[in-house]
């Protein structure tokens, strides 16, 4: 993870960025700024690549998705294989996800794979994706994803973030919780939580659909709408579904298990 991402993006060599690391990007530490604008590019993975750094990596967090989508183009020079492909053979298959029945995003180019954003599924399959990580990276006694990076990214690498996860900790809430857990915390309400002392996973999802007669290439009017059915969009009527508090939810989990 310490090594430079120059070594696969080429464009970065000679540059500002030249020296940031594969774990400045996970840690969301690379230097850049909060997301301005990419949903609405074309080619995201170029947008990525020429964002501006305005901080010196590694020192501070911004959780940025310029930042998350500069995976897209080091696992494609790195391994030959695009973002999905990979996620597939490595991660879905082996703990039994059916890529057929997934929405997996591009931009709008329709060849880059988005990997700030767009994969749709089920809450069984966002489940058994939570649990290969409570379970440290094992699943039915195979090796998935190696337990140091497990750990590692669940746990505070900042604050409050690991290696694109979150940590509800003290310092997350402004307050201690009853608990201290990871997450995956998706936009509108998609949320995976994982408590690994206690193999627990708990999956939220709001309202959602999406044909895929309808295709995963992103467009102003084919996009992943999670906002429509919670009454969250600019456009909306009616009053918002309530939400929920995380913090409270820490303390029914932590009941949960006394």
């Amino acid at each position: 993870m310490d090594q430079p991402a120059s070594e696969f993006l080429s464009e970065w060599v000679g540059s500002d960025k030249a020296a940031v690391t594969i774990r400045d990007i996970l840690e969301m530490r690379a230097g850049y700024g909060a997301d301005s604008g990419i949903y609405y590019e074309s080619d995201q993975s170029t947008f990525a690549i020429d964002f501006p750094k305005t901080k010196e990596q590694g020192t501070t967090f911004e959780y940025s998705n310029p930042t998350s989508q500069l995976l897209e183009p080091i696992i494609l020079r790195s391994t030959g294989m695009d973002a999905h492909a990979y996620l597939t053979e490595k991660i879905l298959l082996p703990i039994g996800i059916d890529p057929n029945l997934i929405g997996m995003w591009l931009d709008r180019t329709g060849t880059n794979p988005l990997t700030y954003m767009g994969l749709d599924m089920t809450p069984l399959d966002m489940a058994r994706f939570g649990l290969l990580y409570a379970r440290n990276g094992e699943w039915d006694g195979t090796q998935i994803v190696p337990g140091s990076y497990v750990q590692a990214s669940l746990s505070a690498q900042t604050d409050f973030y690991g290696l694109h996860w979150w940590v509800l900790n003290g310092a997350f809430f402004g307050q201690e919780p009853p608990v201290t857990i990871s997450a995956a915390l998706g936009l509108n309400g998609q949320q995976i939580y994982v408590w690994p002392a206690e193999d627990l996973v708990l999956v939220v999802q709001t309202q959602y659909e999406h044909s895929a007669n309808q295709g995963y290439v992103l467009s102003d009017s084919n996009y992943p709408n999670t906002c429509t059915a919670r009454n969250a969009c600019p456009d909306s009527t009616g009053a918002e579904v309530a939400s929920y508090s995380q913090f409270a939810l820490m303390s029914l989990l932590a009941e949960l298990v006394d």
